[in-house]
């Protein structure tokens, strides 16, 4: 059998179909990628990408957007109406420029199933095109976005007309959380969410006791890119007054804008994030999906600070979890050493995130994807 597998231009999106298609591979199963902007890091997972869009700078894409729509800027919790309308609008944008190629290279491999994810609008309208089954693979801890494809389809409503092919429902739907957390009354496939955050040597530091709790500081891939890293100023100030590592897993950004660092704070190049998470008593993020789905399934506790778009979903879902706490932009504030020590201290929390992540360690393998592939 072959599958196409589709994502929208970024880590974030692309990552969590990684194990995904890897299970495919391992049944035996003819795999193939069709993205843009993060070909580098598909094909370093071993896996065969097509560049759906040559040339095209995803961060340019998304700041083409919101020059033209800038009252569309606004998080997720906040809007009104259309919960979906802005995000369909938004990768209905950015999948605009992956349509041709996508749609020429499935109907020259032919494949029997198009695996995309829940913001990708290039794979279904390529499966509606060849007439082939299209899964939609969800990317964090919420199903709400199962919504999305129709939206984003609606957003390409004209490419759609142009090759004669019709906006249709997703064939199936694959979770990665426990039933419980999903918003969707009707939960699809439900699948163990399995990290993967990227090959890497690890560090020798990684594998040491520091002697003291380790607190994994990140903002992900794309925030230190669109918005800096002032936000973590107060963690900085926080970093003084608490005897812990603060690991801050921020890639190459400049963190001049923080000033002096203390000496408890260890700046780190990218690693990949399940494995720091390994030793970690604490991490402080921004809510982005795959680093909240990661620190669930790491079983440790989350103060998240969401910023926007999906963060706030997510940043609800931990707390449903009992993973974790949430703080948002105007409390940045609260984030103090005697806060941060209380987070740390906190056995109940502790315990509630452990037991989480061995509910979800409880759920279906993706070993067992391929098969229910087969049968569409």
């Amino acid at each position: 059998m072959r599958l196409l597998f589709t994502s929208a231009p970024g880590i974030g999106h692309a990552y969590p179909l990684v194990s995904s298609a890897w299970a495919a591979r391992a049944a035996g199963h003819e795999v193939t990628f069709a993205v843009y902007g993060v070909t580098d890091q598909l094909a370093a997972a071993g896996l065969p990408v097509v560049d759906s869009a040559p040339g095209v700078v995803p961060f340019q894409q998304f700041q083409s957007f919101f020059a033209r729509y800038p009252e569309l800027r606004v998080p997720v919790d906040k809007r009104t109406g259309d919960q979906d309308a802005v995000p369909g609008k938004l990768f209905g944008h950015v999948s605009e420029p992956a349509v041709a190629r996508t749609v020429a290279f499935a109907k020259r491999w032919r494949p029997d199933v198009i695996v995309h994810e829940t913001a990708e609008g290039a794979g279904p309208l390529a499966a509606a095109c060849l007439g082939v089954p299209a899964v939609c693979h969800a990317i964090s801890a919420d199903n709400a976005g199962r919504a999305y494809p129709l939206a984003v389809a609606e957003a390409l409503g004209e490419r759609y007309a142009e090759y004669g092919a019709e906006q249709r429902t997703p064939d199936a739907c694959l979770d990665l959380m426990p039933p419980r957390l999903l918003a969707d009354p009707d939960p699809g496939w439900e699948f163990r969410y399995l990290p993967y955050n990227g090959g890497a040597v690890l560090p020798e530091w990684l594998e040491e006791d520091p002697g003291r709790p380790r607190i994994l500081v990140t903002l992900g891939s794309v925030l230190p890119e669109l918005s800096g890293v002032s936000g973590l100023g107060q963690v900085v100030r926080a970093a003084h007054e608490v005897d812990a590592e603060f690991v801050f897993a921020l890639g190459n950004t400049d963190l001049a804008e923080l000033g002096p660092l203390p000496d408890n704070v260890r700046q780190v190049p990218w690693v990949p994030l399940s494995r720091v998470l390994d030793g970690c008593s604490l991490a402080i993020h921004h809510g982005g999906a795959g680093t909240t789905c990661t620190t669930l399934a790491a079983g440790v506790p989350q103060l998240v600070l969401p910023h926007g778009m999906d963060h706030h979903v997510n940043a609800n879902l931990v707390t449903k979890a009992g993973s974790g706490a949430v703080l948002e932009q105007d409390r940045l504030g609260e984030i103090t050493g005697q806060r941060v020590r209380e987070l740390l201290g906190d056995e109940s929390l502790r315990g509630a995130a452990r037991d989480f992540a061995k509910e979800l360690a409880g759920l279906r393998p993706l070993g067992e994807l391929p098969a229910l592939l087969e049968t569409l």
